[in-house]
């Protein structure tokens, strides 16, 4: 929601919003190589820190604004 690039473990939660290159970088917990080469990736790669902040911004705004889950809610009621 903040429009920055993320890193995320792969673990409950954040698989359920986080999907790996697409929106966010995810790791294995406990894995500090692998969270090491995600944000040596991010740092070196300027076109996919902007691609996955865009793409998560994208998702929060649609799925996660009050709007969309006032939505969703009384579409649940209907």
């Amino acid at each position: 929601a903040s429009g920055l690039p993320v890193i995320g473990g792969r673990a409950v939660g954040a698989v359920d919003c986080l999907r790996d290159g697409e929106n966010g970088l995810l790791v294995a917990p406990g894995d500090v190589d692998a969270l090491a080469g995600a944000m040596a990736r991010l740092a070196d790669d300027a076109a996919l820190r902007a691609r996955l902040a865009e793409s998560a911004l994208d998702e929060v705004r649609a799925t996660y604004a009050w709007p969309a889950v006032v939505r969703q809610i009384v579409g649940e009621y209907r």
